[in-house]
């Protein structure tokens, strides 16, 4: 995933504000920042991994357990290249 600098200070920023994350500097290399997940933040994780999970099942409701593997295969064949040329910088 590539977000430019500034728009990742912002995301962190609103993450923080918000009480999902906490920024401490690394004590192993000052020019480095933590981020941790608050008690909250690990709340609204798991929260929305629940959602994703419930929207899975009831997307692939209509297919048959084989046909799920299969369509997630296919699927999986279709997003992890692309994700590596995004990661690369393509």
């Amino acid at each position: 995933m590539r977000i430019q600098l500034p728009n990742l200070v912002k995301i962190l920023l609103k993450l923080e504000t918000s009480g999902l994350i906490k920024r401490k500097r690394s004590n192993r290399d000052k020019r480095a920042v933590e981020l941790m997940l608050t008690t909250r933040g690990e709340k609204a994780a798991a929260q929305a991994s629940e959602m994703a999970d419930a929207f899975n099942r009831l997307t692939l409701s209509p297919l048959s357990e084989s046909e799920r593997k299969q369509f997630l295969r296919m699927l999986s064949l279709l997003v992890h290249p692309r994700m590596n040329k995004l990661d690369a910088g393509f």
